[in-house]
């Protein structure tokens, strides 16, 4: 086995892990030899750039913890979140849009994460049961406070990334899924955490049949809605479970889809559509539509309403934000703030 890649493999295997950082930090360093071929050295801002690429949809779209304390997640994480919180991130923006948008909160972002992701990390990163694993990836300058200004590749060690970037991208990628597993619930964990985009399908064939399952009224506020111009919504938020089941499915007016967002929706709403399946799943609902009902035939035999009932705990769980409707006999119902 080549060498570098027997360190690798112990790093990744039995390195001791307080955070995902050493994932992120394996990832970072193939991705940035891939665009630079030729410089051994790397410094700590294109490191900081590439963990804000890595962690930005973990936060920002799909919210995936890294710890039982969100206080204590990654630094990046927080940073982000912290945006969020004050409004200068909204749920869902892509990290170039942001760029583009709000360049001086970008620069300032990239610095915070310059100054103090890196030290633990890094100087840790070769160290597997007290001892560090030869042969080493890189040396680095002396840590001062939080900062560490580069990374130099030792010999061969470029060459090693390079020729091996989408087998240690992979290996990186099962690792951080392994240790996110012990922390969160999220599914699809190895689609969400690759960094890969999820096919997105049109749902629009499926209006018809949700138009006339909910006679032509919007599923949260009730009101008459034009099958031309409604919308079709996933009751738990596509960004967290990344499918497009029918049971999962329903017919919404535009405002409410557009206000809901990757919310999830309140608790009435989730027993509506509990209601709504069962009577599918029983046969009190009937639809002539075979490939609406194709994503019901698994559930004769399995237990659907506590399957969709458990995502949106562990949704909640993942500290995904409620959505309370403004109108409708339904919303009037919900407890909360609305």
């Amino acid at each position: 086995m080549n060498n570098y890649l027997n360190s690798v493999v112990q790093i990744l295997r039995h390195g001791q892990n307080a955070n995902s950082y050493k994932f992120a930090l394996l990832r970072s360093l193939v991705q940035i030899v891939s665009r630079d071929p030729k410089s051994n050295t790397i410094v700590a801002r294109e490191l900081a750039k590439q963990f804000l690429a890595l962690y930005w949809p973990l936060e920002v779209t799909y919210r995936i913890r890294q710890g039982t304390d969100p206080d204590k997640d990654p630094v990046v994480m927080s940073a982000i979140r912290n945006l969020m919180q004050i409004g200068k991130i909204e749920s869902g923006t892509t990290l170039a849009a942001f760029k583009a948008n709000c360049p001086r909160d970008y620069d300032a972002l990239i610095s915070r994460v310059e100054k103090t992701a890196f030290r633990d990390v890094i100087a840790r990163f070769h160290t597997v049961r007290k001892a560090q694993v030869v042969p080493v990836l890189f040396t680095h300058g002396a840590i001062a406070g939080r900062t560490c200004s580069e990374l130099v590749l030792q010999e061969g060690a470029r060459s090693f990334l390079k020729s091996h970037d989408q087998l240690l991208d992979y290996m990186a990628v099962a690792a951080w899924v392994r240790f996110t597993e012990n922390y969160s619930s999220s599914p699809k964990l190895f689609l969400k955490l690759s960094g890969e985009s999820p096919k997105r399908t049109s749902l629009k064939s499926w209006q018809e049949s949700l138009f006339i399952l909910q006679g032509g009224q919007c599923f949260y506020c009730e009101t008459k809605t034009e099958a031309s111009s409604s919308e079709v919504d996933h009751v738990l938020p596509w960004s967290y479970v990344l499918e497009d089941r029918t049971w999962n499915l329903v017919l919404s007016c535009s405002k409410c889809n557009s206000s809901k967002s990757d919310r999830l929706p309140a608790d009435t709403f989730l027993d509506k559509l509990l209601h709504r399946n069962a009577q599918i799943l029983s046969g009190t609902v009937t639809l002539k539509n075979g490939k609406f009902n194709r994503d019901f035939e698994e559930w004769h035999s399995r237990d659907l309403i506590s399957h969709i009932r458990t995502k949106y705990d562990e949704a909640k769980g993942e500290l995904f934000p409620i959505w309370y409707a403004a109108r409708s006999s339904a919303a009037s119902r919900v407890r909360g703030n609305c």
